[in-house]
């Protein structure tokens, strides 16, 4: 990568920040601004699939900040959760997330990650990942003590869990990468940083 190319990462997701950090991953945060909210209503009018909404709204994060970063590195990211033909977005309050786990209680349902990065102005490679979440039937009294004890962090993520933290006991069983869970696919980003030269750390 040439010495003087930035990686910026279009979210404002601590979780995302922390796991590419983690990574050793040197990069600075800029947090697209869109609308996320109008462009999923207007995709799901036109009867988007939801890995085309997830791709969608990454790709518009990341195109977001080109104005900015003309000459560099943008990663972004999206995640929806896909029930039953219904998109769910994240809870605005703790009662829309106490309702959202009701809904998943006894089920399994789709998490859908996708990734954009950007070069140059230029969309650069795309991914699409899932994981399937198998929630474990919990009385009205288990979701409502979850939420009260994790508070308002039950808003952070789509379906009001947080599966790094006290959201993994919700769950019985997961098939999917864990990453892709948490809203970034990192084994494929750095994947893709190595192939193309733009982390070079055991040269």
């Amino acid at each position: 990568m040439e010495m003087n190319k930035k990686i910026i990462l279009a979210s404002g997701s601590k979780i995302r920040q922390k796991i590419l950090s983690s990574a050793g991953i040197t990069f600075l945060t800029d947090p697209a601004n869109i609308d996320e909210d109008t462009i999923k209503v207007s995709l799901e009018k036109n009867k988007n699939s939801p890995e085309e909404i997830a791709q969608t709204l990454s790709d518009f994060k990341g195109l977001n900040r080109i104005n900015i970063w003309p000459n560099d590195l943008i990663i972004s990211c999206d995640q929806i959760l896909s029930f039953n033909g219904e998109i769910f977005s994240k809870p605005k309050n703790k009662e829309i997330a106490m309702n959202q786990i009701k809904k998943l209680r006894g089920s399994n349902h789709l998490l859908i990650t996708a990734s954009t990065i950007i070069e140059n102005s230029e969309i650069i490679w795309r991914d699409v990942s899932k994981a399937e979440m198998f929630m474990r039937e919990l009385s009205d009294n288990q979701v409502f003590n979850y939420i009260e004890k994790i508070g308002i962090q039950c808003t952070k993520s789509v379906g009001g869990y947080m599966i790094e933290n006290e959201g993994i006991k919700l769950f019985n069983k997961i098939n999917g990468d864990y990453f892709t869970i948490l809203g970034i696919p990192l084994t494929k980003i750095i994947n893709f940083l190595f192939e193309k030269d733009f982390i070079n750390d055991f040269k």
